[in-house]
């Protein structure tokens, strides 16, 4: 160490007092140094991804998947239960309400089926099929390839022959469209109807199951008054095209609260009522729920069954 001194003092002129000064500053620098490094040594060892503690918020992480896939797999599930069965090419505008149901389409979609097939609705294309009311998605997806629709869409007025000699208001009358069979294409002849116009009119109607009085055209969202009155100089209303009527005792929540006569805490009242007193024999013992007021039910009559 004297040599060391006696070097230091001799080439870089420091005192005795300020060499031991630097030794000892070297020696605090050194110990901070490894103390620094011996914290980061055992929060990195305190930290082993095979800790209990690490393993345990695994084990949660892997749970909270599994429950997430389990719960996608039980949303999927319902649809599972729609599968069709003989399917084959057919056309959609002659099909029988008994050749859906050898095909596992449901009985109240096979019967709104052959109702609006036989009051003259027609299909143009696929994507009017998936209009239908009642349609499900699922259904449709697996009935697509198998449609196949003949070109009878008409094209001119010749379609709806008038006798000779009749009167020009005859012929105007003669060519009045069902408001309850009109495509959105026919809709939107209208001024004032376009695309969105005439969706939400045939949504609407749908969601209806169909328009049983004039009065109920005016009920779609946005439809301006001097509209609707433009709308039944063309078109005309036959009660015998309406309803797709339900049955009360069988409908699901689902379904009910889809209708726009009545609001999701009847709805749900109304299947609470059932589930729990038994199948309501008239609107006497619908009646019975109060949260469902009279003027609800007036509304409901012309589409539910018993």
């Amino acid at each position: 160490m004297s040599q060391l001194n006696k070097w230091l003092r001799e080439n870089f002129g420091y005192s005795k007092k300020e060499i031991n000064g630097s030794i000892i500053l070297l020696f605090i620098i050194s110990v901070l140094f490894l103390g620094v490094y011996a914290l980061d040594y055992y929060r990195y060892a305190s930290n082993e991804y095979s800790s209990e503690k690490d393993l345990e918020l695994l084990d949660k992480w892997a749970a909270e998947l599994q429950w997430a896939e389990d719960i996608e797999e039980s949303k999927e599930a319902p649809r599972q239960l729609l599968a069709l069965t003989n399917l084959e090419r057919f056309d959609p505008n002659q099909v029988s309400e008994a050749q859906l149901r050898q095909m596992n389409i449901p009985p109240y979609l096979a019967s709104n089926w052959s109702k609006y097939t036989s009051r003259g609705g027609r299909f143009y294309d696929r994507d009017d099929v998936l209009k239908l009311y009642g349609m499900d998605s699922s259904i449709f997806e697996q009935l697509a390839p198998y449609l196949s629709i003949a070109n009878t869409k008409p094209n001119s007025d010749n379609t709806r022959p008038i006798a000779e000699g009749k009167s020009a208001l005859v012929k105007e009358t003669a060519r009045l469209i069902d408001i309850n069979l009109a495509t959105a294409e026919e809709l939107q002849t209208v001024r004032g109807i376009g695309p969105a116009y005439a969706a939400r009119i045939i949504k609407y109607r749908n969601a209806l199951g169909g328009f049983h009085d004039r009065g109920q055209l005016a009920e779609v969202y946005g439809l301006k008054q001097e509209t609707v009155s433009t709308l039944w100089e063309k078109f005309d209303l036959n009660p015998a095209n309406c309803c797709v009527k339900l049955s009360v005792n069988t409908i699901h929540l689902d379904s009910l609260k889809r209708q726009p006569y009545i609001n999701y805490n009847q709805a749900r009242a109304l299947v609470a009522y059932r589930d729990q007193h038994g199948r309501f024999a008239s609107w006497n013992d619908v009646a019975e729920i109060k949260i469902i007021p009279d003027s609800t039910i007036q509304k409901l009559k012309p589409y539910f069954e018993f």
